[in-house]
This record gives C-alpha cells, sequence and structure tokens, in this order.
C-alpha cells in the first residue's frame, strides 16, 4: 500500500518504486510493481489514494481467476464440476485471504490460471492468438511472483503433442512462446 501511496503522490515508475518510511533514496523493490501501479491508476482516477482500491483490484482477480478455473475445467467436465470446481476455489480460506489483501497474489493467481486455460484453449484450436495470450499471461504470472513460472510445467504437457508432430516450426513457435514468457 505505501508504494501504490506513493505512486498515487508522486507518479509511477516501474523502476524505482519509493515508499515514504525509508531513508531517501526511499526505493523499494520487492517485485515487478504492476500489482501495486494498477492500484494507483485506479486511485488516480477515482481522486486519492484509497486503501479499498487494492482489496477492489484483488477482489476482480480472485473473481477473474475463477472464470479462468471453470472455463478450464468446462473444457474436461461438465459444467456443474466446472460451477463447483470455481465455487470451491473461491471460497477456500487462500482465496478469502488473498482477495482481501493488498497484495499481488490474487492477480498471480488469475495471470498463472488464465495461462493455463490459454494453453489449454492452444493445444485444441492451434490458434496463434491462443499462444500469444498464454505467453502474455505466462509471463505477467512470473513477473507478478516468479514461483508462477512453475505454470509452464502443464503449458509443457499441453505443448509437448504439437511439439513432437508439428515440425520445425511448432518448435520455434512454442519456445518463442515460452521464451517470451
Amino acid at each position: 500500500a505505501a508504494i501504490a501511496r506513493t505512486y498515487v503522490r508522486e507518479g509511477i515508475d516501474f523502476l524505482r518504486p519509493r515508499v515514504d518510511d525509508l531513508p531517501e533514496p526511499r526505493v523499494l523493490v520487492l517485485e515487478c510493481p504492476i500489482y501495486t501501479a494498477s492500484v494507483a491508476a485506479l486511485c488516480r482516477a477515482g481522486g486519492g489514494f484509497r486503501e479499498e482500491a487494492g482489496r477492489l483490484v484483488s477482489v476482480a482477480c480472485g473473481l477473474a481467476a475463477a472464470v479462468f478455473l471453470f472455463l478450464l475445467v468446462r473444457r474436461i467436465h461438465a459444467d456443474a464440476v466446472a460451477t463447483a470446481s470455481a465455487a470451491v476455489f473461491l471460497f477456500l480460506p487462500v482465496s478469502i485471504v488473498y482477495t482481501r489483501t493488498f497484495q499481488p497474489e490474487a492477480a498471480m493467481l488469475c495471470a498463472g490460471t488464465g495461462a493455463v486455460w490459454a494453453a489449454a484453449r492452444w493445444a485444441e484450436r492451434r490458434r496463434g492468438a491462443d499462444l500469444a495470450l498464454f505467453a502474455l499471461l505466462a509471463a505477467l504470472a512470473g513477473l507478478l511472483k516468479v514461483q508462477m513460472l512453475l505454470v509452464l510445467a502443464p503449458a509443457a504437457w499441453l505443448f509437448a503433442p504439437a511439439w513432437r508432430e508439428g515440425g520445425a516450426r511448432m518448435r520455434a513457435a512454442v519456445g518463442a512462446a515460452s521464451a517470451f514468457a
């Protein structure tokens, strides 16, 4: 919240996130400040810093993660199972904590779940837009929290058949998307 408050007051600077309670130069780099900058942008549009804006972004990301989970599960199971999966996800204690706090974890879950969904969609349809969406969401998940690069493991499993049967061009496309992510 301190970095978002400074962003609202002084402007957004991704390379030098500053906080008030440190000595000059007041720079504190913990993770890529994408979440914090989005909260600051929302606060600036609303006329000033409000901690509720961070919670609103977290809730929106938690709901989006549930939608991605629903879409992912629905590819394999009936709508009832997908709905139950999303509902269980939303009411897990960890989901409740992540969507109530001013932290990037809900955004990380959203991007990671979305990346796996995009990879599954690409494996089924083989469209470049799905591959690009996977790369974007996987990169975003990794920037929010580096441990989310583990999302590449299920994606690699989904990409494996295309890798084996698609020849050099497919290997190049999947490799480029993974490298970007």
